[in-house]
């Protein structure tokens, strides 16, 4: 009973590392990343006009990316320990789209190759990027980190509680096995003097 009661524990331990916690950590990772390729891109489209691929690469970010990361995120989070980190998460989702309204309004303003030449709308792209995009990353980026941090502790956690059951199941399989050896040699000699006796007599 026992045995089977620590196998049952760590199969579910095993299972959240799997289905939650590993694959959480991964899309949070994914999720720096893409904040930091949203920042790079952007700055790449206010200043650098002919980087096209960089371009494209914001765009498909912004259309199906952000997207598809955000539900793979949020198909998780419910399974969290903690509802405030789960709530860091989804106003940390918020602070990004803000992040990408103000991206859009940037690639909205520098379309076409000759919007570069327009001085005024030139150094509202450069303003918007140093005062609200450059800012706005930083603070995503610190809420990304303690989230992570989180989710790196709950992983050691995890871990620990996994190696413990482990050990404990080892333990008893060891305790059981001296304890049958013993009994089968104590019942041996017991039963040798209880029918002996009686013949030798």
């Amino acid at each position: 009973v026992i045995a089977i009661v620590t196998l049952n524990r760590i199969q579910r331990l095993s299972t959240r590392l799997s289905m939650v916690v590993d694959p959480s950590l991964v899309s949070l990772g994914d999720f720096k990343k893409m904040v930091i390729e949203s920042k790079m891109y952007t700055t790449n489209w206010v200043f650098l006009r002919s980087r096209q691929e960089d371009k494209d690469l914001l765009v498909v970010l912004h259309d199906s990316g952000y997207h598809a990361l955000r539900t793979r995120l949020q198909s998780r989070s419910p399974h969290w320990q903690s509802r405030k980190h789960a709530k860091w998460l989804e106003d940390t989702f918020t602070d990004f789209e803000a992040l990408m309204a103000i991206e859009k309004q940037i690639m909205g303003s520098l379309k076409i190759f000759s919007d570069y030449d327009d001085l005024v709308i030139k150094l509202e792209a450069e303003r918007l990027v140093e005062e609200e995009v450059l800012p706005r990353t930083d603070a995503l980026m610190n809420n990304l980190e303690k989230i992570i941090a989180y989710g790196g502790s709950i992983r050691r956690t995890e871990n620990g509680r996994l190696e413990i059951a482990s050990v404990r199941l080892r333990t008893l399989i060891v305790s059981l096995a001296i304890f049958i050896i013993a009994a089968g040699i104590f019942l041996s000699i017991y039963m040798t003097h209880t029918i002996v006796k009686p013949v030798n007599r």
